[in-house]
């Protein structure tokens, strides 16, 4: 969640009514390996969405490994990193 550390809580901060039309928004961000950033940003005028969506994310089976797997990259790995990855187990949410 480290790149989603900044966007994530502004969600929030709108639908609470703690940002106001043209204010200004530090949002500050911090994610694994010691990476930080900070965003000042001035909100626009509108703080409503424009429309509600009624996307869903499609159904996804695979597993990080199988993701991985599919990467011709992957199959150059020695036996010991492959061997670390097959202890992996993630669901992905979407893909981009």
């Amino acid at each position: 969640m480290s790149s989603a550390t900044a966007p994530s809580p502004s969600v929030d901060a709108v639908e609470e009514g703690r940002v106001a039309p043209n204010s200004l928004v530090l949002m500050p961000a911090f994610g694994g390996g010691l990476t930080l950033s900070a965003h000042l940003i001035r909100w626009g005028e509108r703080l409503t969405p424009l429309e509600q969506s009624d996307a869903e994310l499609p159904a996804d089976h695979q597993n990080a490994l199988d993701i991985v797997n599919e990467n011709p990259a992957q199959k150059k790995l020695g036996a010991a990193e492959a061997g670390r990855l097959q202890t992996l187990s993630f669901r992905r949410i979407a893909r981009v």
